[in-house]
């Protein structure tokens, strides 16, 4: 059998499909039909079922979810089983718009499986999948203030949610974005080495600053929590009047107004900076106002993001 490295996109995408239908036999779905849409860090199935029962207001579509058979170098099971406790905790406590995830028939969220011809057992999961549609290229100022309500709602659960214990998720502090814990998938220090001459001396003067601003601000209820971390315009839904957020894949601990910076980092050097920033705000005060003495710091987060993704 030829390693899996070796296979091409579509040789992969055949081996997974195994493994998904090996992970559907250990959860309780009706007959699933199985769609690919997209291999990556994690791979994605679309699952068609019989099941129609929902009811009428509910934010998920009848008989469909989504199935991801998770990378072995992103997060770990662990962390896995805690972004889907924190769904379902926003799903319990808030009745939130979120993916919900679906147990298995064990029990647990997350499943591990594996599969001939894969290297590693895969960690699995499948959540419900979300009624809405993106506005991520045509964004007009009410598709912010809703993203700014629904932000401050993920904020004020996380600020009293009590996680269990075995609770982990990465860490959004300086050492997770630039130092030894920043794991996009290669070693800090080479990718440092490989930034380009006329480039390095700002991207470390970005640092620099990050690393002071996360010093003023300090690791306090106030200014620290368990965000979501990928809350651009792709990674959000609107329905019913509402933003929903979907991929958690990102979510840790993490300043609040990194999740802001997220949001507005693609509307810095534009005309709409301030109606967008201003709109924002506003929609976040309408459940919580957002200190103010932090909004000191938003331009050293947002070019933290645009270089930690860079």
């Amino acid at each position: 059998m030829q390693p899996f490295a070796q296979l091409t996109a579509r040789g992969q995408q055949r081996r997974l499909r195994q493994l998904a239908l090996l992970a559907l036999d250990r959860y309780d779905l009706a007959d699933p039909a199985l769609h690919f849409v997209h291999h990556g860090e994690n791979t994605v199935f679309r699952l068609d079922t019989a099941q129609r029962l929902l009811a009428p207001a509910s934010p998920f579509v009848p008989g469909r979810y989504l199935l991801r058979l998770h990378g072995a170098t992103y997060n770990t099971p662990p962390e896995i089983a805690s972004e889907l406790l924190w769904l379902q905790a926003l799903r319990d406590d808030l009745n939130l718009a979120v993916p919900e995830p679906l147990l298995s028939r064990a029990g647990p969220f997350a499943i591990q499986v594996a599969a001939p011809g894969v290297p590693e057992p895969r960690t699995c999961s499948i959540l419900r999948w979300m009624h809405g549609a993106r506005q991520a290229q045509h964004p007009q100022p009410h598709h912010v203030k809703k993203l700014g309500r629904l932000t401050a709602l993920l904020h004020a659960h996380a600020s009293q949610w009590q996680p269990p214990a075995s609770f982990t998720r990465r860490r959004w502090d300086w050492d997770g974005m630039f130092g030894d814990n920043a794991h996009f998938g290669r070693d800090t220090p080479a990718v440092w080495n490989q930034v380009p001459a006329q480039y390095r001396t700002s991207f470390e003067a970005v640092a620099d600053h990050l690393q002071q601003a996360m010093h003023d601000l300090g690791e306090t209820p106030a200014t620290f929590g368990l965000i979501h971390a990928d809350l651009h315009l792709w990674n959000v839904l609107y329905a019913a009047g509402e933003a929903r957020a979907i991929d958690f894949d990102d979510c840790g601990w993490g300043y609040w107004i990194y999740d802001l910076a997220v949001i507005l980092s693609r509307w810095r050097n534009t005309d709409l900076w301030e109606t967008m920033r201003d709109t924002l705000l506003r929609g976040y005060a309408e459940i919580r106002p957002f200190p103010s003495d932090q909004l000191a710091y938003l331009d050293t987060f947002i070019a933290a993001r645009a270089v930690s993704v860079t």
